[in-house]
This record gives C-alpha cells, sequence and structure tokens, in this order.
C-alpha cells in the first residue's frame, strides 16, 4: 500500500500508516501464536490472553475503517456506519479486528469506485450482528462458497490484488469463535454478515 499510495500521503500520514502496519504484525503474531500454542480442542480465540481481551465491536469497526483509508480514498469510496443499541461486548479483541480488517478491506478491493460500503453493527439475541455491504459486480449465489474457499476467487474480480485468503481466514476465525458468516445478493449489492457470540454486556451507563 505504500508503495502504491505513499505518493499521495504527507510525511505524518506515511508514519501513522506504517505505525498501523506493525500494530497489524503484532496482532497477527499473537493470532498465529495462539493456534500454534493451544490444543486443537482449545485453538482459536480463547488461545491466547492477550488476543482473548473483550472488546466493542462498534468501536473496532471504527478503528478498522480508519486503518482502511487509504484504500478507501484511493478507491474514491465512502462509508456509511449505523449502529445499534449493543451492550454486548465480544472476547477475542485480534480476532474481531482480523475479521473485520478482512471484510473491509475485501468490501473495498471489489466495490465499484465511487459507492458507498454500508457497515453496520446490531444485537442479534445472544449474538452480535456485524455487515457489510458493498455494490460491485454482483454475485452469482452459486458461487458464494467460493468466496471462502483458500484462493478461491471469482471470475469478475480475478484482476484484483490479493491471495484469495481473506474471506477464507474470515470464515476459520468465525467458525472457531463458535459463530456463523452468511450472504446475501441482491442484484449488485452484496451484504457479508457474521453473527458472534457475545459473552459480557456492558451495564447501561447511569443517568448523572
Amino acid at each position: 500500500m505504500l508503495e502504491r499510495y505513499g505518493e499521495q500521503m504527507s510525511a505524518i500520514e506515511r508514519a501513522d500508516f506504517a505505525g498501523r502496519i506493525v500494530r497489524q504484525s503484532e496482532r497477527a503474531t499473537r493470532l498465529v501464536r495462539g493456534y500454534l500454542q493451544a490444543p486443537d480442542d482449545q485453538a482459536g480465540p480463547g488461545a491466547d490472553a492477550h488476543a482473548s481481551q473483550p472488546c466493542q465491536p462498534a468501536e473496532v469497526l471504527t478503528a478498522v475503517v480508519e486503518e482502511c483509508s487509504l484504500l478507501l480514498r484511493a478507491r474514491t469510496l465512502d462509508t456509511e456506519l449505523t449502529i445499534g443499541d449493543v451492550r454486548q461486548v465480544i472476547e477475542g479483541a485480534d480476532y474481531v479486528h482480523r475479521i473485520l480488517l478482512n471484510l473491509v478491506d475485501n468490501a473495498a478491493k471489489f466495490a465499484a469506485p465511487s459507492t458507498t460500503i454500508g457497515l453496520g453493527v446490531r444485537a442479534d439475541g445472544p449474538a452480535v450482528a456485524i455487515e457489510v455491504t458493498s455494490t460491485g459486480h454482483g454475485i452469482d449465489p452459486g458461487e458464494v462458497a467460493v468466496m471462502f474457499e483458500p484462493g478461491g476467487r471469482l471470475p469478475a474480480g480475478a484482476a484484483a490484488p490479493g491471495t484469495g485468503l481473506g474471506l477464507a481466514i474470515v470464515a476459520d476465525l468465525v467458525a472457531s469463535a463458535g459463530g456463523s458468516v452468511h450472504v446475501d445478493v441482491d442484484g449488485s449489492r452484496t451484504t457479508v454478515v457474521v453473527a458472534l457470540p457475545a459473552v459480557l454486556e456492558r451495564a447501561p451507563v447511569a443517568a448523572g
């Protein structure tokens, strides 16, 4: 990203972006360490103490959008964030961050330029649902499964940069957390919905 868009950034923006890369690398290292060190039946969000810290998904999503700002700006994409009354928090801050980062990054890569990516967080019973909606070439419902296969690339997005692993990682992390992921297709609009179990609930803020 720095090589491709670095000239469009100020020195402060480049330094900030480099810092984000370092933080993402640290999170990725903790994720891998958690999978390697934990027994097979315990691998996943609870395997690493740091990675399993609780988080508020709306706050993580807001941070991820900021991290993806360079890509969004380069493709002239806007974002629209809708936050419901979500009091729950989710265990696994690093895992939630990676899931949302991959979802937003994927949407930014394949959305049509100058469109708006819709982002939403809402309570869904005992879970928290996170939605990412983008407008692009459209997806054949029969091709949805391919999106989550390692290396899976749809014909319409074959020329886009990437390894085809982003959504496969999302599916694996969501499954490890005991959640679910599905895709809704409506013409050129595609919505990926991830539901993650909420393990804690924030106490309501007392009126002062």
